[in-house]
């Protein structure tokens, strides 16, 4: 969750597990304490329950609008993602406005829309809305994707610096996709900029990662939400089934399919 220096910017870069074994290799990563002069610093594993949520008619989806509903370690929020303003973007950077849950976070979260040009509601919130599930009912929204993290978090300093502030946060993510009846999962590793000073950080990182690992790891430019996207639309076609393996993991093979079917578009 970006911290409050990067003012509702989430800035991070992302690469995917491409090693004939991903579980094997993300406890590879897992077990480094650092990398280059980086020192890679474990925090608690979390779990994290993702679902993401639109208007029966797509109106977020079609402005690249995201607006998502997660529970951490049981813990409700509520967030929006959305392209920055024009102009402003910088590499791998996205609006994110992420609160935990309450009626006033979601009324925060109701204006941010208006702003973006996609109002909801008239209201921007009632006390009413005791939960998330009020919120949903409330705005009529329904749910476009479900998924479940397994989280193990590092915070990433620079050796010898004297702040212990992180720089920036390299997550282990363990990503299993719900798509019908059936379970995908996918091993990414993102590193994502907690203050000003570790945007170089999100950059550097995943290259030194890449120059030691450069045949386990695949630099991954498509977010969580349109992977999921993605393999719902391979689902539909009637082509996902054949390309798992036991465990729900990605046949070798599968996982060019789904790089073509993402820079094709999932419709």
């Amino acid at each position: 969750m970006p911290s409050a220096t990067l003012a509702g910017r989430e800035i991070e870069s992302a690469l995917i597990v491409w090693a004939s074994s991903p579980a094997a290799f993300a406890r590879k990563i897992a077990a480094m304490r650092e990398l280059g002069d980086f020192v890679l610093v474990p925090r608690p594993t979390q779990r994290i329950e993702d679902d993401y949520l639109d208007t029966a008619d797509g109106r977020l989806g079609s402005r690249r609008i995201a607006l998502r509903v997660r529970h951490v370690d049981g813990a409700a929020r509520i967030a929006v993602k959305a392209p920055p303003p024009k102009g402003r973007a910088g590499p791998n950077e996205r609006l994110e406005i992420d609160r935990p849950w309450s009626p006033a976070a979601a009324g925060r979260i109701l204006r941010t829309l208006t702003e973006l040009g996609t109002p909801l509601a008239r209201r921007t919130g009632s006390r009413a809305w005791r939960g998330p599930d009020d919120f949903v009912a409330a705005l009529n929204l329904v749910s476009v994707q479900r998924r479940a993290t397994r989280r193990e978090p590092r915070d990433v300093l620079v050796r010898g610096e004297r702040s212990r502030t992180p720089l920036a946060e390299l997550a282990i993510d363990t990503v299993t996709y719900s798509i019908g009846k059936q379970r995908v999962r996918l091993c990414e590793i993102e590193v994502e900029a907690k203050r000003e000073e570790g945007v170089t950080t999100v950059r550097a990182l995943p290259v030194l990662l890449l120059e030691h690992w450069q045949d386990e790891l695949r630099v991954w430019r498509h977010s969580k939400l349109s992977t999921g996207k993605a393999l719902q639309a391979l689902d539909r076609e009637g082509k996902l089934a054949a390309m798992l393996a036991p465990g729900g993991w990605l046949k070798p093979g599968a996982r060019e399919k789904l790089e073509r079917r993402l820079e094709k578009g999932a419709s």
